[in-house]
């Protein structure tokens, strides 16, 4: 994809970074830290504090030592951008009235805002944006601190390109645009080869479209690449599809004008959806014996959900809870439900977060997605809150009394054999780990999702069960990114990150009658 110049400031950092002013590209020799204080000013896209940036870019030296490179990096900057930049004694950032061209913010504007109702052409044309990883090949040498960001953005973005192609495939199906479905299922399937998902919307696509051999090699390929890359077989609805297209039974899956086409619904934080009992929104009424959390969830989204999203021929009965939340009704967030069965059900990721600010429904979500699980996904699920910030000991604790049945009276002595016991425990049992609001123990401001003093050895327990053998799967919660899992996604599989975004209209008129 050619990428096109623009008059003034033009920053293209999907893919190899590209910068020109006025067409004009900023010179070679220009040094890499002046380069990524400039990526980072004008994505973040705020005024920041001159301490916080030196330590991104310096971070291991002292906080003085820091500053004064960050003064003299700055004059080379302004040669080039200083009509963009403004700096006091305290903070550094791109002046707020300055028009700059950023390929990251056009991404984020087209797949996040308006994918039901703009033309489809136009939003192939958003994927195109993304010409690669974030910041491909750029790297700065002594800046761990900046490469963990780096890497932070790589996963968020390249998620917000895989949920808009997920979408905007399924809207295909919807409106029976069958070529232009193949194009971004095509699009989808380069960025992961293994999302299983992809793999079946492009089964249907093909179908759909009178290429029946076509989705059967289809298949093929997918089992291939789940068997190579993580020793798997296809989950039990993509066999289900197979024999559908093999036997000719098509019927059941040629998408329909009324099928579900919300592409970015939104529920709220578990503090806003607090009522144990939720009344009958037609007749006004609560039901004779009210809603248990799990009922609550199974009756509400669950029936719109399990419509659009087969569940392996599972029941609605999910397997025993422990430390479930009280929650309402829930609303929208299928394709969010649907990306989570996928990587914990179908891929057994070994660790998932649930990110989003305050507000976004991180806690319904999760809640709403064991209640979908089944005792044939899942043997148990242990939940717990971390919004009080308990020690890891009592975490543990609760752990291995649940898993074992039996009472703990005391724990070994050291962490590394309560490590070692709790994953012996993880490996007899398929189990969900729950660890809601994990920014209780997470910094936050310039040091945003480092552990909190005290709390270090959490940071451990991501790492054991993140590269340990089991059968288990942990899926967090919070409202900042835990920099350890940046690392782990780098060395173990299974590692993934949802982002919550977005309120369609629809599910937000369902939210506030309920409300």
């Amino acid at each position: 994809m050619t990428t096109p110049r623009q008059r003034g400031l033009c920053l293209f950092l999907l893919g190899p970074p590209d910068v020109t002013i006025d067409g004009v590209p900023l010179p070679r020799q220009l040094m890499r830290k002046a380069c990524a204080l400039l990526y980072y000013l004008a994505v973040t896209g705020e005024v920041q504090s001159r301490e916080a940036v030196a330590d991104l870019l310096w971070p291991q030296m002292t906080t003085g030592q820091a500053l004064k490179n960050l003064r003299t990096t700055l004059p080379e900057l302004r040669k080039y951008v200083g009509d963009y930049l403004t700096a006091t004694r305290q903070t550094i950032g791109i002046k707020s009235q300055s028009a700059y061209h950023l390929d990251v913010n056009q991404l984020h504007a087209g797949f996040t805002n308006g994918v039901p109702e703009r033309p489809i052409e136009e939003l192939l044309a958003t994927a195109q944006i993304y010409r690669g990883e974030f910041l491909q090949g750029f790297y700065v040498r002594n800046a761990s601190t900046f490469d963990e960001w780096v890497h932070y953005q790589r996963v968020q973005l390249q998620a917000i390109v895989i949920k808009g192609l997920s979408s905007l495939a399924e809207r295909c199906l919807v409106e029976h645009l069958y070529e232009l479905g193949l194009e971004a299922t095509a699009q989808l399937l380069e960025l992961e080869p293994w999302l299983e998902s992809g793999h079946r919307q492009q089964m249907q696509l093909l179908v759909a479209s009178g290429q029946r051999g076509a989705a059967l090699k289809q298949y093929e390929t997918c089992c291939k690449i789940l068997a190579t890359e993580f020793g798997l077989e296809p989950a039990a609805e993509t066999v289900s599809l197979y024999q559908q297209i093999r036997s000719g039974d098509l019927a059941s899956f040629v998408p329909q004008e009324e099928r579900q086409t919300t592409i970015h619904p939104l529920a709220i934080d578990v503090d806003d959806l607090y009522m144990p009992q939720p009344q009958n929104i037609e007749s006004g009424q609560t039901p004779e014996n009210g809603y248990s959390a799990v009922e609550a969830l199974a009756t509400s989204a669950l029936d719109d959900y399990t419509t659009s999203a087969p569940r392996n021929n599972a029941t609605s009965v999910p397997p025993p809870w422990f430390g479930a939340p009280e929650i309402g009704h829930f609303y929208g967030r299928h394709e969010e439900l649907s990306m989570l069965r996928e990587w914990l059900v179908n891929q057994r990721a070994r660790a998932v977060a649930i990110l989003g600010m305050g507000g976004q429904g991180k806690t319904a979500l999760a809640a709403s997605f064991a209640c979908s699980l089944s005792d044939e996904d899942f043997d148990l699920i242990i939940w717990r809150s971390l919004v009080n910030a308990p020690p890891l000991s009592e975490i543990m604790e609760t752990w291995v009394e649940v898993l074992s049945g039996e009472p703990v009276v005391t724990l070994p002595p050291s962490l590394d054999q309560q490590f070692d016991l709790l994953i012996e425990h993880l490996h007899q049992r398929r189990c969900l780990l729950v660890l809601d609001n994990m920014e209780s123990i997470l910094r936050s401001g310039d040091r945003a999702g480092y552990y909190r003093e005290d709390y270090t050895d959490y940071e451990q327990l991501l790492t054991q069960i993140a590269q340990r053998a089991h059968h288990s799967t942990l899926l967090l919660t919070s409202r900042e990114y835990p920099q350890r899992l940046t690392q782990l996604a780098r060395t173990s599989s299974g590692i993934h990150a949802l982002y919550l975004d977005g309120l369609s209209s629809q599910s937000g008129q369902k939210l506030l009658a309920a409300y």
